[in-house]
């Protein structure tokens, strides 16, 4: 109901404004595509959409689909963010389907950062061209922006690559001789 004050008379706008829609990515069937590198995102509108078997401290989440460019490693996490947003939660499925209630995650994380304290940060294997879904959220229904960072470390040599350069090629703490992967190189069948 409006009126003129008084039965004041003229000509005027109503405007009606809601609440804001909900953000793209606010449901694991809008994910949003993204790579490694940085991702700045904002949770203010979200609602909770997906499981939360891995962490039940998940609230107010986004979700992204990030494709590998390399097979190695890949770091997801929330971590060194300047956003408002400073008590975060994130959890990493497979892409075969948007998971449900009881499905497996690859990996979930709250609070692994120390910059700043409460922030997430998991390290997966990738594989090159593979997807995975990235739920990141506020913790019990925290809210603000942030950032979503993405760092990928390609994979190194799986074997011994030279069994006398004294390197340990393959990263697993053993230098030639003493790695098996070298056991049938002739180098190693002599003594010393």
């Amino acid at each position: 109901q409006v009126g003129g004050w008084n039965g004041a008379l003229g000509n005027s706008d109503l405007s009606v404004t809601g609440p804001p829609p909900p953000p793209t990515g606010d449901t694991c069937a809008e994910a949003i595509s993204i790579g490694a590198g940085s991702t700045a995102f904002d949770n203010s509108t979200s609602a909770v959409d997906g499981p939360s078997d891995c962490d039940s401290n998940m609230g107010t989440d986004m979700w992204f689909l990030y494709t590998a460019t390399e097979t190695g490693d890949a770091t997801i996490e929330t971590c060194g963010s300047a956003g408002t947003l400073d008590d975060t939660v994130l959890i990493v499925y497979d892409s075969a389907a948007c998971p449900a209630a009881g499905d497996a995650c690859l990996a979930s994380d709250d609070d692994g950062c120390t910059t700043p304290n409460f922030n997430s940060t998991v390290t997966i294997p990738v594989t090159a061209g593979s997807s995975y879904y990235v739920q990141v959220g506020g913790w019990n229904g925290a809210t603000g922006t942030s950032d979503l960072n993405i760092t990928e470390t390609p994979a190194g040599p799986t074997t011994e690559t030279n069994c006398t350069d004294g390197l340990d090629d393959d990263g697993d703490t053993l230098v030639d001789c003493d790695d098996p992967d070298c056991a049938a190189d002739p180098a190693c069948a002599a003594p010393g």
